[in-house]
């Protein structure tokens, strides 16, 4: 079973009744698939970056599910024929992240670093020494002083 958080952006001059519509399809989408809700966040209006659709702002939702592959296709379906929903994103979460956010049993521990562990694959010599080039200036561009 795959982790994942969709983030759904909506227009904001809609009614709540229709807010809360298009929240409650999402569910059912999710449980009709054999999905399993694990959090819905109401993130509220928020002004975006720039204009979609000739809109300034936009009301973000966040429903976090774990699911089969099928889920996240459906829900992309629905949004695509949406004409309310003017954005959205699906990500896969990794499990570790997934526990440690929402809650989700633990599955057993297995040896090696874990997902999050940073790992020393430098040999013992600092970043430092590997982005520098010829001229003595970093990768970047800025000479080290």
């Amino acid at each position: 079973m795959n982790y994942y958080e969709t983030v759904f952006v909506v227009v904001p001059e809609m009614e709540a009744e229709k807010h809360q519509k298009i929240l409650d399809k999402v569910k059912e989408l999710v449980s009709n698939d054999g999905g399993q809700i694990i959090a819905v966040q109401d993130w509220g209006v928020k002004r975006m970056a720039y204009k979609i659709d000739g809109h300034e702002n936009g009301h973000y939702y966040l429903v976090a599910y774990s699911s089969d592959g099928k889920v996240p296709e459906s829900l992309i379906r629905q949004f695509r024929v949406t004409e309310e929903v003017i954005r959205f994103l699906t990500v896969n979460v990794p499990r570790s992240v997934a526990e440690a956010d929402s809650g989700i049993p633990k599955e057993k521990e297995t040896s090696g670093p874990s997902e999050t562990e940073p790992v020393d694959d430098t040999g013992g010599a600092g970043n430092e020494d590997r982005n520098q080039g010829e001229s003595g200036k970093s990768a970047g561009g800025e000479k080290n002083g």
